[in-house]
């Protein structure tokens, strides 16, 4: 009888180990997704579809140190939607919202993966254009200029200014 018992125990444990076991998978994995929303948030603009300014300023840095280090070229454009506020005053700042998550979405279609878009501020976009040379950068200017131009509907241009960096040069 007691043989009987002992067994009944040991499966009764076996049970609640068991449903522990599951119960903690089910925790870690809830864990693990949420910690990549929050790794999300923290790196991407909550309005549109591109990095914030820190994690843009930190993959650059990175892409800087990879162009250093490998003597490749790199070029980061600097973009500025001209007559945003009056797009905000006139039509709203829905509106406005729409013209910079269509204006995001338009930089990451016109540029390759590797390359890197981010929202630096308000109306201010900055792109790193991974090993590509002045001239080529200048290329891509006059292209995306008249592409955001198309894709806020000819109701916002954008300014775009462009640097290279170099091999020795400091940040």
């Amino acid at each position: 009888m007691a043989k009987n018992s002992l067994n009944a125990v040991n499966q009764t444990n076996d049970r609640a180990v068991a449903e522990e076991n599951a119960f903690l998978r089910n925790e870690v994995q809830n864990l693990q997704r949420e910690i990549a929303r929050l790794r999300r948030l923290a790196d991407h603009d909550p309005l549109c579809p591109v990095l914030n300014r820190r994690a843009f300023h930190r993959e650059l840095d990175r892409e800087i140190a990879r162009a250093e280090r490998y003597s490749r070229t790199l070029s980061i454009l600097f973009i500025d939607l001209d007559d945003f506020k009056k797009l905000n005053d006139t039509e709203g700042h829905d509106a406005g919202d729409r013209a910079l998550i269509s204006i995001a979405k338009s930089l990451q279609s016109m540029v390759r993966k590797t390359d890197i878009v981010g929202r630096l501020g308000g109306d201010e976009f900055g792109v790193i254009l991974i090993e590509t040379d002045t001239n080529h950068s200048i290329f891509r200017v006059d292209m995306l200029e008249e592409h955001l131009r198309i894709a806020a509907g000819g109701k916002i241009r954008a300014s775009i200014g462009a640097a290279s960096w170099n091999k020795g040069q400091t940040s």
